[in-house]
């Protein structure tokens, strides 16, 4: 059947959610079963657009959109969706479908989409995939919640020391199964541990008879797969990494961390930092309404404008030039309250905005 192409309203709006239009259309192709309306709105859509999509819609209509896609829906759609969605989403398809889906997705998306299932049904999904696929999403999940093993994607390119540049580039031409992306690929010794990287472009650049040890940069970063996904984002900040092989305790290859995986990593982080603000900012509004008589009249109405923002993900997206502590001294604050970002390591949100509202009276 011909894919039908239909005249769709924009997708997004100035502020970055999707169009109410937009959603409208897609949910009378649901509600009509019109599979080729839908296709034709959503079949080429980026992962973070379809995303978007599934969370706009209504909870019933999410497996209904999966449902009717069938093998055109792009899972990789699902690691882009709040876990509350995806776990949704996923109760309502069978084992064998999300096994299928699965296994078009790289290893850490796949990762992602597994880790939050129940022990049995993992069990049961890994035993639909063929067995170096299983072994190797299974090892994955091995690793603790939040290390850098979990969010390490288990392809790579590894080559021995005694190769050539012409057998690496032969290599590469001849493989099917090489990562979607890469940046370097890597040299092991027999036993696989990690010997140093060579980068893609100076191989490419390199004479086929050149051996591959005197392209090798041994001084690279390398992060361990047991280590905190937030440790491993502040190695990509502080030295400007697009990617960082992981290895293990005996110093083997295991995977291979990129740029895109860090930026999840720290917005991940950003709204659980968000979160604890908000309820800070709660507590310290209770505490001003049980002592209304020690507060400046203006402070109540700028936290709880602070907390009306920071509770809502569009308005903080609206408000993002300019920061929370821009919004505090936009709206009001004292000056003498120091900026969210000047925080003291371990200093409490509470603590620093309670700051602003002045010497407290002896009583």
């Amino acid at each position: 059947m011909t894919e039908q192409k239909i005249s769709a309203p924009p997708l997004r709006t100035k502020d970055g959610s999707i169009r109410v239009a937009f959603v409208r259309q897609v949910v009378r192709a649901i509600d009509a079963a019109d599979v080729a309306a839908l296709r034709g709105l959503v079949g080429d859509l980026h992962e973070a657009d379809l995303g978007a999509l599934l969370e706009a819609l209504a909870a019933d209509k999410r497996p209904r959109l999966v449902e009717l896609l069938g093998i055109h829906f792009d899972f990789s759609a699902l690691t882009e969706v709040d876990d509350a969605v995806r776990g949704e989403i996923l109760d309502e398809m069978p084992p064998r479908q999300v096994a299928e889906g699965v296994r078009e997705l790289e290893s850490d998306d796949a990762v992602a989409i597994l880790e939050d299932l129940p022990k049995d049904e993992q069990t049961e999904i890994l035993d639909q995939l063929p067995a170096s696929e299983r072994v190797a999403l299974a090892r994955s999940l091995l690793y603790p919640e939040n290390s850098a093993g979990r969010r390490m994607q288990t392809e790579f390119i590894a080559v021995s020391p005694a190769w050539t540049v012409g057998q690496t580039i032969d290599h590469m031409r001849e493989t099917p199964d090489l990562p979607d992306r890469f940046y370097e690929l890597y040299v092991v010794d027999p036993l696989g541990r990690l010997q140093g990287a060579v980068a893609l472009d100076r191989l490419l650049r390199t004479k086929r008879p050149v051996p591959i040890p005197e392209l090798l940069n041994e001084e690279l970063w390398r992060v361990r797969a047991a280590d905190d996904q937030e440790d491993a984002a502040r190695l990509f900040e502080r030295y400007n990494l697009v990617s960082a092989p992981v290895v293990d305790e005996h110093d083997r290859l295991v995977g291979v961390i990129t740029f895109d995986d860090i930026v999840d990593v720290i917005e991940e982080e950003a709204e659980e930092d968000i979160k604890a603000l908000h309820h800070s900012v709660g507590q310290l509004i209770q505490n001003m309404e049980k002592e209304p008589e020690l507060v400046a009249p203006e402070v109540p109405k700028t936290l709880l404008h602070l907390r009306e923002m920071i509770g809502h993900p569009s308005r903080r997206q609206r408000s993002s030039g300019h920061g929370l502590s821009g919004l505090l001294l936009k709206r009001g604050h004292s000056p003498n309250c120091p900026p969210l970002s000047a925080r003291r390591p371990g200093q409490d949100i509470t603590a620093i905005t309670s700051s602003s509202l002045g010497p407290r009276p002896r009583v």
